[in-house]
């Protein structure tokens, strides 16, 4: 890498890299160091759990989309159970004011 910002080159100038490995002893054809430095190649070799590649970033938003909906569901019912609860509240509430003792409140 040094050599490469030495001479004034980049990664992406495959002939000057190949001539800096081919100094260290390193013979690699051109095409196939410019399969190894193409950023998207790079990218799409993260193929572990986790990883860059598309396809596991496009299950990971599967998982999160999923998680989501699930997540939405558990609200929803948590909701529905605080809707409940402040009914009976209101109801109960509504029955001592006009009188009725709170043991004789049904639940």
């Amino acid at each position: 890498m040094k050599e490469l910002i030495k001479r004034n080159n980049f990664l992406s100038d495959t002939k000057e890299v190949k001539k800096v490995l081919s100094s260290k002893g390193v013979n690699v054809d051109v095409d196939t160091l410019s399969g190894i430095l193409d950023p998207k190649n790079a990218v799409e070799a993260h193929t572990s759990l986790g990883g860059k590649a598309s396809e596991e970033v496009g299950k990971m938003i599967k998982k999160i989309k999923d998680d989501i909906i699930g997540y939405n569901r558990k609200i929803q019912g948590r909701e529905r159970k605080i809707r409940n609860a402040s009914k009976l509240t209101e109801r109960i509430v509504k029955l001592v004011l006009s009188g009725k003792k709170i043991s004789e409140v049904r639940v």
